[in-house]
């Protein structure tokens, strides 16, 4: 049974300055700037079928619009 959790996370829940001290990182998909179309990257790797999917950290210079986010 899949662990689903109880209420929405916002943005301001998993940006992070600085990874100093942190496993942030450790098995993470890294993505390094942004692309247009999030989305089609980002849908695959959240799909219903995994069982352990692997967290994804975004790392760009400017903060996401509330459109991207969404």
């Amino acid at each position: 049974m899949k662990n689903i959790a109880q209420r929405v996370v916002q943005k301001s829940d998993i940006e992070f300055k600085t990874l100093k001290d942190s496993k942030l990182a450790e098995n993470h998909i890294i993505i390094i700037g942004m692309v247009e179309n999030i989305k089609h990257f980002v849908m695959p790797l959240r799909a219903e079928y995994l069982l352990d999917p692997s967290p994804i950290v975004i790392l760009h210079d400017e903060e996401l619009t509330g459109k991207q986010w969404q």
